[in-house]
């Protein structure tokens, strides 16, 4: 295992995420008002970083550091 894929999966990953809630939101599909959109929007974020959390303690016990 190595750190290449990994940092690249989440840095390409985080770039079309960020670039997918931005193009909702400048759409007018998006919106921080409504109360549904804030949910999905947090959860979204939520995880994802569960996500990245649960990967990097794969990788760091793949490599034996955990």
């Amino acid at each position: 295992m190595n750190w290449d894929s990994f940092i690249y999966q989440f840095v390409v990953g985080g770039v079309v995420f960020l670039a997918g809630l931005l193009l909702a939101w400048r759409s007018g599909d998006l919106s921080w008002n409504r109360r549904e959109d804030r949910v999905t929007t947090i959860m979204l974020i939520i995880m994802v970083l569960a996500y990245f959390f649960g990967q990097l303690l794969w990788q760091l016990y793949g490599l034996g550091l955990i």
